[in-house]
């Protein structure tokens, strides 16, 4: 049997719909973080005057994706910004979707692989907004 694109269509948007209000229909839990400074409840990705804001659970999500990913030798991944407020005061990750630059606890740069570019394969690419002057 063969599946038309506006099955898949609908396919993806019913997952996208799914992650984007899971923490509304499953309890998240806090994640055990020992070796990335990734402290944060929710982010957004800053491109040029661009904003995409994630929720709650598309940020845990993403999270959970980064905590099980390969730590790589790449540079200039630099396509977006992520900006968040922790405990340990404000903090910075660059990216291209696929690639992360962070800090690790120990104050050395990293560079995290998710295999895949997590932006472009949950449909977030379109979903950016003009930044407003409270972003």
């Amino acid at each position: 049997m063969r599946i038309t694109d506006r099955k898949r269509q609908q396919s993806f948007n019913g997952r996208i719909f799914l992650l984007r209000f899971l923490h509304d229909r499953v309890k998240l839990h806090k994640i055990k973080d020992k070796n990335y400074l990734l402290d944060f409840q929710r982010i957004s990705f800053y491109k040029e005057n661009q904003v995409l804001s994630l929720t709650k659970s598309e940020s845990f999500y993403l999270k959970k994706l980064l905590l099980n990913s390969k730590q790589v030798q790449k540079e200039n991944v630099k396509k977006y910004k992520i900006e968040y407020w922790s405990n340990d005061g404000y903090k910075t990750i660059f990216t291209d979707g696929r690639f992360y630059n962070l800090k690790a606890k120990n104050g050395i740069e990293i560079t995290l692989d998710l295999g895949f570019d997590f932006l472009k394969q949950n449909g977030f690419l379109d979903k950016f907004v003009e930044r407003s002057k409270d972003d």
